[in-house]
């Protein structure tokens, strides 16, 4: 650029400077953004399954056993659903939001919300199968999270929280 004025190359190398340090801090910022949505989701996750085992421990609680030893085994399909949002109102929701629940939270993980029973002297499977959003254990009143993956950070899988 010979003839033009020093000032004119050195706002073109700050510029040019400029986009070349932007351009190095785009990846950057996207694995941030992929660190926080791995924490974010390991974190929901682990309030998800609370909130689930608070509910079979209201249960318990109210009934004197885990949803799911009487009859036979057995509590209706609905019963987490119907539970979880009946547990919600107790604790001070608007009425509102509680008719707004449609069933169980869904694991985070998988996005699934449906309850997998564990019969009566089924073992916890060995490995997470995903083919529910979560597993209960009536005998003992167990609830995990029928996912894999990591809890953010850790070697500790998100199927043992």
């Amino acid at each position: 650029m010979r003839g033009t004025h020093p000032a004119v190359h050195a706002t073109l190398l700050t510029c040019v400077a400029a986009l070349a340090l932007y351009v190095a801090q785009v990846p950057a910022e996207r694995r941030d953004l992929a660190e926080l949505r791995a924490h974010r989701a390991s974190a929901e996750l682990a309030w998800r399954l609370e909130e689930l085992r608070a509910v079979v421990a209201d249960y318990r609680h109210r009934h004197g056993a885990h949803p799911g030893q009487a009859e036979a085994g057995s509590v209706p399909a609905d019963w987490f659903e119907t539970a979880y949002a009946s547990s919600r109102g107790k604790h001070g929701y608007e009425e509102p939001l509680v008719r707004a629940i449609s069933g169980v939270p869904a694991n985070p993980v998988t996005g699934r919300a449906d309850v997998r029973f564990l019969g009566v002297n089924e073992e916890w499977p060995a490995e997470p199968d995903e083919l529910s959003g979560w597993l209960y254990r009536p005998s003992t009143g167990e609830v995990r999270a029928n996912c894999r993956g990591f809890v953010h950070g850790t070697q500790r899988r998100l199927y043992d929280l």
